[in-house]
């Protein structure tokens, strides 16, 4: 969460004229509710079935570039799958920048919105440690800070594009 996926994502279809999708769109277009409310409702084990068979779907498609959401790796065989299918990157940011775009987006997302400061702050911390393993079995790793201006923007596009040699 945070670390730029539907931005960089969105930029680099463009750019190899790909579709682009965003899993967690997908899924709520899909089931046609928000996936907080799928989520409190249905539960996580739910919500991990519904987001794996999502993610099969979308890897049936060709010239797409997918944004998954900060969990996906990490739960099932998604990863796998991920890495069976396609180019899986890690976008890397550093905990000052996922704070600061998370603090200052914190009302668009429903499982922070109501975080303190200090406590987003012990969100980020453990949601990496924990997260960090499955994220490192990326076939490729880009940092992710500066996404601030088009210009960083296109920049990193191409960075990606000369790592995964497209």
């Amino acid at each position: 969460m945070g670390t730029g996926k539907t931005t960089l994502g969105k930029a680099l279809a463009s750019r190899l004229q790909y579709d682009f999708v965003d899993l967690d769109w997908y899924i709520e277009n899909k089931i046609q509710q928000s996936i907080s409310d799928y989520f409190s409702v249905n539960g996580e084990v739910s919500f991990r079935d519904l987001e794996n068979a999502s993610l099969q779907e979308l890897l049936t498609k060709e010239r797409v570039v997918i944004a998954t959401g900060g969990g996906a790796p990490c739960f099932l065989n998604n990863m796998s799958l991920m890495l069976a299918h396609g180019v899986v990157v890690y976008l890397e940011a550093s905990y000052e920048v996922l704070f600061r775009r998370l603090r200052n987006a914190k009302d668009q997302r429903p499982i922070i919105k109501n975080k303190s400061e200090e406590e987003l702050q012990k969100f980020i911390i453990y949601s990496l440690s924990q997260r960090k393993v499955y994220y490192e079995k990326a076939q490729y790793k880009i940092n992710s800070d500066n996404l601030e201006t088009e210009e960083q923007l296109g920049e990193t596009v191409e960075d990606l594009l000369k790592i995964i040699n497209l």
